[in-house]
């Protein structure tokens, strides 16, 4: 779990960086959905994000230390998302009208309000881009991806990490069947790209899962 101090928005919190001591601090059980008109901090756990534009529907996901909810600072863009628990977590919870409060007349609540935006929807804009890729790149991607944001297991030379959500989430999240996913995971694990055992990933050959991620094409062997 992140402590207080690590939080992006810890220098302009209305509860003074105390969240495990007041309401701010949340436990909340898988499944369980979120105020539109909250700005929530992942202390712990994973939250799945969905959002549906027209007829294309996508989701995308939160770690400990990340954001969820800045838009509706600025709107009421958030009340057309919906934000679940993929496992238990905690969260510190963050109102709309304390966070907007705290920002008038004062350039560093703007400036860290603004890096909060910015990164959320850089989270954002990375899983709608992902999408244009072949299936085999999207999950080489994801996986990289999820190296960089997940603490590795430290259980070999190879990085290893331990997955928080699903695989059906994690098919949606890549806008692909389930079936696909189990596909594309075992092309991969043949080509000893990767190990898989559970929800833990180990890595084997991260040059060529990047190679794979750069051309977001289909995978073929350069042996």
């Amino acid at each position: 779990m992140i402590q207080a101090e690590s939080c992006p928005l810890n220098a302009i919190c209305p509860y003074g960086g105390r969240a495990s001591e007041g309401e701010a601090l949340h436990v909340v059980r898988q499944g369980l959905q979120f105020s539109p008109d909250t700005v929530y901090v992942v202390r712990s756990g994973c939250i799945r994000i969905s959002e549906r534009s027209g007829d294309l529907e996508w989701a995308s996901f939160r770690l400990p230390g990340e954001l969820f909810g800045t838009r509706s600072l600025f709107n009421n863009d958030m009340k057309r998302a919906r934000a679940m628990a993929t496992m238990d977590c905690q969260l510190c919870r963050l109102p709309r009208r304390l966070l907007l409060g705290r920002s008038q007349d004062n350039l560093q609540a703007i400036q860290s309000i603004g890096q909060a935006f910015a990164s959320e929807q850089a989270l954002l804009q990375a899983s709608l881009y992902r999408h244009r890729m072949h299936s085999d790149a999207r999950v080489a991607d994801f996986l990289l991806e999820m190296c960089r944001r997940l603490p590795e297991m430290d259980k070999g030379a190879a990085p290893r990490v331990e997955l928080r959500m699903s695989r059906s989430d994690i098919a949606c999240h890549l806008g692909m069947a389930q079936e696909t996913l189990s596909r594309v995971l075992k092309r991969l694990i043949d080509a000893r790209l990767i190990e898989v055992k559970g929800r833990g990933i180990a890595l084997l050959d991260m040059a060529e899962l990047r190679y794979l991620a750069v051309s977001g094409k289909e995978y073929v062997s350069r042996l």
